[in-house]
């Protein structure tokens, strides 16, 4: 999405459009989520734990939350998978990002090489 790129708030016009949402259980990507679907975009958010219900139930309590498809897929997964979510999806909001207690390093080259998956 370009700079001047804004989303639009007329939820009409925003039925046919589908937003990927990274790291969607987290605080700000489900905030963005409960927005995006308010106004009437279809969301496809991805999770690391789709099978974890304290990440997975919040999301489906949103409103309109039959217009949220979840994904299974992380940042380290590779570029093919990230393709594969992003088919047919007109805006991509890359949230997500590396949580675990580990290096510097590692956060680093994990927020890196999963940008690169999520863009290539």
């Amino acid at each position: 999405m370009s700079a001047k790129t804004q989303f639009n708030n007329s939820t009409s016009e925003n039925s046919n459009c589908r937003v990927l949402v990274t790291g969607a259980s987290g605080y700000l990507a489900m905030h963005c989520i409960q927005q995006l679907l308010q106004y009437g975009y279809k969301v496809r958010g991805t999770l690391r734990h789709l099978n974890c219900p304290e990440k997975v139930n919040p999301l489906r309590q949103l409103a309109n939350s039959d217009q949220l498809e979840l994904y299974h897929i992380a940042l380290e997964d590779g570029a093919d998978l990230w393709q594969k979510a992003m088919i047919d999806c007109t805006y991509v909001l890359h949230i997500a990002s590396p949580c675990e207690v580990i290096t510097d390093e590692a956060i680093i080259e994990i927020a890196v090489y999963g940008t690169l998956n999520v863009f290539v």
